[in-house]
């Protein structure tokens, strides 16, 4: 076991600290009673990818794409809104880290082997987009646009089957969470989706290759 747990996990744990002091206010963040856990999820999701990964690149990509998500959703819980910049940002990690997934070929086979990814990526987060703003209209403004702009930008970090994974996890996750609720009474009318969208990520990006591979898909 090499020792990139424990730098990456000490990374995630700071950087999350940092979104929180970004997003909320100091007497705000003070009464607020579940930051602690925030912070320790995010910290075993870096020092997973200090364990999983043995190159420094995909460790660094890695982080960042969990700390995005963490920032994404620690914003959308405070201000109901997933910024664009995010979206963006997600589509240019997602760029770098498939051109390092493929950094081992050279000259023409890299450029063709690269475009062909991109541009499945861009078709699925083209789709991922059309069908979200049908949705959209179906439930009347039922789905967000920021959610929209990032489960398409997602296409660029996930396989077509993982995506449908992750999605599946997310609205699941976000429907228990809303029954549970109105059982206790406190639900409200709507329900920011982003921070199960980005935790479905986490996981995806964690087990959503294996969870697929089991399925034999």
């Amino acid at each position: 076991m090499n020792g990139h747990w424990l730098w990456a996990g000490a990374v995630a744990m700071l950087a999350a600290r940092l979104c929180l002091c970004l997003v909320y206010e100091p007497e705000e963040l003070r009464e607020r009673r579940d930051t602690s856990w925030h912070i320790w999820v995010m910290t075993a999701f870096g020092a997973w990818c200090g364990y999983a990964y043995s190159d420094v690149l995909n460790i660094l990509l890695s982080l960042l794409f969990g700390i995005l998500l963490f920032w994404g959703a620690t914003i959308d819980k405070r201000y109901w809104i997933l910024p664009n910049s995010g979206a963006v940002l997600l589509v240019l990690l997602g760029v770098v880290r498939i051109v390092w997934q493929f950094h081992s070929l050279e000259g023409q086979e890299l450029m063709m082997t690269v475009g062909a990814a991109v541009l499945a990526s861009s078709i699925t987060a083209v789709g991922l987009w059309l069908l979200g703003m049908v949705l959209r209209r179906l439930t009347k403004n039922g789905v967000g646009r920021g959610d929209i702009k990032w489960i398409a930008a997602l296409a660029f970090w996930f396989s077509p089957y993982v995506l449908w994974f992750m999605l599946l996890l997310a609205f699941s996750a976000g429907a228990l969470w809303c029954l549970a609720a109105r059982n206790r009474c406190r639900v409200r009318s709507v329900v920011p989706f982003g921070p199960f969208l980005c935790g479905a990520s986490l996981v995806a990006h964690m087990c959503g290759i294996q969870v697929v591979a089991w399925y034999g898909l």
